[in-house]
């Protein structure tokens, strides 16, 4: 319940700073150079500090939703096997 937590706190805080990120990379890639485009995509704007954050929050995203997917798995394997050995024993 905690990592759920976690990831959605971390998911509202980081997601709109990635998808800054990913508009203005977007523009960068579609030849729509603007410096001030560019400098907010490589987090120059506002510090690089801020970038380095964003990556960091970024990586915490990924790896809270791995640990969910693998506990959600275990879950429903877990849940397969009851199955399995109630239909065998002939419930």
């Amino acid at each position: 319940m905690l990592i759920r937590k976690l990831h959605r706190f971390i998911g509202a805080i980081v997601g709109p700073l990635l998808l800054m990120t990913g508009t203005a990379g977007l523009l960068t890639i579609a030849d729509y150079f603007n410096p001030t485009v560019f400098r907010m995509h490589n987090w120059r704007i506002v510090g690089r500090w801020l970038g380095i954050v964003v990556a960091s929050g970024l990586t915490l995203q990924v790896t809270t939703g791995f640990i969910l997917l693998v506990q959600l798995r275990l879950q429903q394997f877990r849940r397969w096997r009851r199955k399995r050995a109630a239909r065998s024993a002939g419930y």
